[in-house]
């Protein structure tokens, strides 16, 4: 199982131009299965 918990990201961070694009996520994967998480950033 993978777990991720209040998981935050930032492009720029400590910048002026400081994007928050990840607020206090969780997320949890069971032991078996197939998962893709796709989006404008990630398919580049």
């Amino acid at each position: 199982m993978i777990k991720l918990d209040k998981v935050n990201k930032y492009f720029n961070r400590f910048k002026r131009n400081q994007i928050h694009v990840i607020n206090r996520t969780s997320l949890e994967f069971g032991d078996s299965g197939l998962v893709a998480i796709l989006g404008d950033s990630g398919s580049r």
